[in-house]
């Protein structure tokens, strides 16, 4: 029905496309190559410049996202992001580029995306080292130096306390370092039950399950006895 009357109104309006933007976005779940079309016949007429066009672009970039093309959805972004200082052409640049593990590119998009919408809320930009900082965590092995990097960045910027603890923990897990690890291990200890248990899982992840024994030989003898003792 949204549609039906969505077509009904372009019709009426012919000079207005922002109800085609619109149908385009009801229409990709199910077909996002009538979606695309759609928003590309908004896209080359006379009126769309400027911000509009930025939007118009950002539309066209879900649907090659819907459609598994994103180095397209890049392409026409970049556009968009030259085209006007438009905050949600940003922020889905930063998404994409985070889901190519690029983070290095996803970081700057976000900071663009606070920058025109509220220089003070750095919800986002927490949560994004957070997540950045556990993607490299699960492939350690692969990309230590990444982990380390965005770890430190995300211990330095988080504003918590306890979650910053924790970063250089793990940045201490990755590094071998044992003295290390016990120094931080006693510190979320001391810090509470929750954080004790958070500790001893990560310890396990890291380890995947091995060396649970407290008495076994090997670089976290003393970690494993910290924990268990505990």
């Amino acid at each position: 029905e949204y549609f039906a009357e969505l077509k009904k109104l372009s019709g009426n309006y012919p000079e207005e496309p922002v109800f085609w933007l619109f149908a385009g976005d009801i229409l990709r779940d199910k077909n996002p190559e009538k979606a695309l079309e759609l928003h590309r016949d908004v896209l080359f007429r006379p009126v769309t410049t400027g911000v509009f066009r930025a939007m118009v672009l950002e539309h066209i970039a879900r649907d090659y996202i819907v459609l598994k093309q994103n180095k397209k959805a890049v392409s026409v972004l970049k556009d968009a992001v030259k085209c006007a200082d438009y905050a949600p052409a940003s922020l889905l640049l930063s998404e994409v580029y985070e889901a190519e593990c690029d983070y290095d590119a996803a970081l700057e998009e976000i900071k663009r995306y606070i920058s025109l919408t509220d220089p003070k809320n750095d919800v986002l930009l927490h949560r994004f080292y957070a997540r950045a900082a556990n993607c490299f965590f699960r492939s350690r092995t692969e990309n230590k130096n990444g982990a380390l990097k965005w770890l430190s960045a995300f211990s330095k910027k988080c504003g918590d306390e306890q979650q910053s603890l924790i970063a250089d923990y793990i940045s201490a897990l990755i590094n071998a370092n044992a003295k290390k690890s016990s120094e931080y291990l006693r510190k979320i200890v001391d810090s509470g039950e929750t954080n004790e248990i958070l500790a001893r899982s990560l310890l396990l992840v890291f380890q995947n399950g091995s060396e649970i024994n407290y008495g076994a030989e090997g670089a976290y003898k003393e970690l494993f006895q910290e924990l268990f003792n505990q």
